[in-house]
């Protein structure tokens, strides 16, 4: 396949599961001090067409995952260096974000890491590598924590909202800051 055929093929990926992606510091406990060793890049989308029957796991959902994957093994950078990226596998669950209408997400994390030393602050090498791996995404038009353009709600470009649902009882979910957590384990 072309570059420019891949590169076609990727943002239609990208189009068809509204991918945006976030970024989190990975933090250890090294004599007894807190620790940004890394970080964790995070591609969330959604089932095509916005389409979920809530089960974590489906088929659909795996799909979804799959094509996270395709469009993550894209941009990571070549092996060697002083940083390693390790893509992780699927938690078989849904996450919801309030700043994206707790849409039913499929999420994808990329830990980003010193090569030795796991327990060595973040530096420049990190930085890079994720600054990197960004302007990678931003060429496929991931965007950064949201999926629409100019950070404008979904519902006001005429397509529906993503809700919840009676599905997402207490006894269901579990509650981080502003997300929302739904399945395996």
């Amino acid at each position: 396949m072309k570059p420019s055929e891949a590169q076609g093929r990727l943002s239609g990926l990208v189009e068809k599961h509204g991918v945006c992606y976030e970024v989190w510091p990975i933090v250890q406990l090294v004599n007894s001090r807190q620790v940004k060793v890394g970080f964790e890049l995070q591609l969330c989308g959604v089932n095509e067409d916005g389409a979920c029957h809530l089960c974590p796991g489906c088929p659909r959902c795996k799909a979804t995952f799959a094509d996270l994957r395709e469009i993550a093994e894209s941009v990571l950078p070549r092996q060697g260096g002083a940083v390693r990226c390790e893509v992780r596998s699927y938690d078989v669950a849904l996450h919801g974000s309030r700043k994206r209408g707790f849409r039913p997400e499929v999420i994808l994390c990329i830990a980003i890491l010193h090569r030795a030393g796991f327990d060595q602050p973040i530096d420049s090498s990190e930085e890079s590598c994720l600054k990197q791996m960004c302007g990678r995404l931003s060429e496929l038009g991931v965007r950064a924590g949201n999926w629409y353009p100019s950070g404008e709600p979904i519902w006001s470009s005429g397509r529906r909202p993503y809700t919840l649902g009676a599905w997402a009882s207490r006894s269901h979910r579990k509650r981080s800051g502003n997300a929302a957590h739904i399945g395996g384990g």
